[in-house]
């Protein structure tokens, strides 16, 4: 997964994994659009998909923030909380396509000024049959990661930060886990397919099960063995 390829980079870190409490709409082509689980649902299934990793906490730090949880306040929010000597070092984990968006997230200048980012390349959806992004035909190097960068901050930098910032290089990993993508996930299980075991822990299936998420009704879904 993406989380086991950030620490085999950065060994010595320790990462916050915090759902949203108001995500994004879900693209109302996608056959889950009305399938999706509520905050406290989400946030109990990371922590079973996260227990036995030793250096990784799940954390509701995000719903006692005020809406909408724009990713600048909840940094601002984190730093808040860390110690100050030693100064602690953020670094934030963006996808691939998240990072060429990053342009439009609410004050990008003041996100690049808090943290380092650690962008993490995607493969290619599987099947060929999901139309690829805008960005995808943009190949993911320092190169290009700088380029973006510097082009997002002479668009805002200017209006949110003096003086102008020099951020820190972003750090580029090479997924080599799983495409499989949430909206997938949920699109099988609400069609009652079977979901093969590598793409989800066990513990996690069977929270869904239990507690019907996703359209799961009695008896209708079952894991593939």
């Amino acid at each position: 997964m993406c989380i086991e390829t950030v620490l085999e980079a950065v060994p010595q870190g320790h990462i916050l994994v915090m759902p949203t409490p108001s995500p994004p709409p879900l693209d109302a082509r996608s056959p889950s659009k009305k399938a999706a689980a509520d905050y406290t649902h989400r946030l109990a299934m990371c922590e079973l998909a996260f227990e036995a990793i030793p250096s990784v906490t799940v954390s509701s730090l995000e719903s006692t923030l005020p809406a909408p949880q724009y990713t600048y306040r909840t940094l601002e929010a984190i730093s808040r909380l860390l110690p100050q000597e030693p100064p602690s070092r953020i670094a934030m984990i963006v996808g691939e396509d998240q990072f060429w968006g990053l342009g439009s997230w609410k004050n990008p200048a003041l996100i690049l000024s808090k943290v380092q980012l650690i962008v993490v390349g995607r493969p290619a959806p599987a099947g060929g049959n999901v139309s690829p992004p805008a960005h995808s035909k943009k190949q993911l190097s320092i190169q290009s990661a700088h380029r973006h960068i510097q082009e997002i901050l002479e668009g805002t930098q200017s209006l949110e930060l003096h003086p102008p910032l020099a951020p820190l290089a972003p750090l580029l990993l090479n997924q080599r886990a799983s495409d499989i993508s949430s909206s997938e996930i949920r699109g099988t299980i609400l069609g009652g397919e079977p979901i093969p075991p590598n793409w989800i822990q066990d513990s996690v299936m069977t929270y869904i099960q239990d507690h019907k998420l996703y359209g799961v009704v009695e008896n209708s879904w079952n894991t593939s063995k």
